[in-house]
């Protein structure tokens, strides 16, 4: 496990290290003064980088706290993430954490 503090740090690790099975973005961070303050921005960038190197696809985790979810979770999709989660996280005591991962990540025993 890695941790980032920003999308470029994310993104700068994702090229030089790893490999890694799974990524969890925030879509805000909390340096907006950054030339990449959101995730979703971050993601694109993601995507355009393993169509152009022909590199295996990464599941992607996009997180909002957004309160205008609908729109919210359409657009993060539409940027490239496999799973959005909303602030609070899904519950890990109901199981629903675990199912989504389970979704993402068939090839892991959780």
């Amino acid at each position: 496990m890695q941790e980032a503090t920003t999308a470029e740090d994310a993104l700068g690790a994702l090229q030089h290290g790893g490999p890694f099975d799974l990524l969890v973005m925030d879509e805000i961070f909390s340096d907006m003064n950054r030339s990449l303050a959101r995730g979703s921005e971050a993601v694109q960038q993601l995507r355009q980088r393993e169509a152009a190197d022909g590199r295996p696809r990464l599941m992607v985790i996009s997180c909002t706290g957004n309160a205008e979810l609908g729109e919210m979770r359409a657009r993060l999709l539409e940027c490239g993430a496999d799973e959005v989660w909303t602030k609070p996280f899904p519950n890990a005591h109901d199981g629903s954490m675990q199912r989504s991962l389970a979704k993402l990540l068939p090839q892991h025993v959780l």
